[in-house]
């Protein structure tokens, strides 16, 4: 792997993501509970197989977060829908709070993509960097 793409990959996603959030005031992308759900699995499943190679466990992390990000969505969809009371405003105000663990599992993926693709040519037996 191009040690000088990866790191200019790695800029470039960091500008779009900061861009993203700067967009608009960024506390509204800070959610602690939804970052701990997403984060922590996802750290956890880096240790499950010691054995083996750097990028199949990355392509582990990127499942345990899409996994777990979706857990936590459906959890606040459930919440919310089953404290709606008439009200659209709180609606889209909960709704937007129960796509945030989304937005960090696409954010976490949008960085490890590099490994995890790497790992899927490595697979075919394509010709890898």
């Amino acid at each position: 792997m191009n040690k000088v793409g990866l790191i200019s990959y790695w800029l470039i996603c960091l500008y779009v993501i900061s861009q993203l959030a700067l967009m608009n005031e960024w506390l509204i992308f800070v959610d602690l509970l939804s970052l701990t759900t997403v984060l922590a699995p996802t750290i956890a499943a880096w240790f499950i197989r010691n054995n083996s190679s750097v990028s199949d466990r990355v392509t582990l992390c990127v499942k345990v977060c899409w996994l777990s990000g979706g857990f936590m969505f459906v959890y606040g969809l459930i919440s919310l829908l089953s404290n709606f009371h008439n009200d659209a405003i709180a609606m889209a105000a909960g709704l937007s709070v129960a796509l945030i663990p989304i937005i960090y599992a696409m954010m976490i993926s949008l960085l490890l993509a590099p490994f995890t693709f790497h790992s899927c040519h490595s697979v075919t037996g394509k010709q890898v960097d």
